[in-house]
């Protein structure tokens, strides 16, 4: 990740704190889906199944968890994954 955003400590930490307090403004389920999916990196087939849900509903939330993050801390698009 510092090669994305800048090559010094500080701007780790800096994107970490802007990721949470981003991650907080969601909806907790928005969240796991993100957390799960991006994170943890389970397959969008992998959380359907480990939430009781389908496939259509993993994409659809995931979807509009970026968009509000988007929304919500717009300096995260200056991440190559995310933008």
């Amino acid at each position: 990740m510092p090669d994305q955003i800048g090559d010094g400590h500080a701007d780790v930490v800096d994107l970490r704190m802007v990721m949470r307090a981003a991650l907080a403004r969601l909806t907790p389920r928005q969240r796991t889906m993100l957390v799960l999916r991006y994170f943890e990196d389970l397959s969008e087939t992998e959380i359907a199944r480990l939430l009781g849900v389908r496939v259509g509903s993993v994409r659809s939330q995931i979807y509009r968890s970026l968009e509000r993050l988007k929304k919500t801390a717009p300096e995260l698009t200056t991440v190559r994954e995310f933008g």
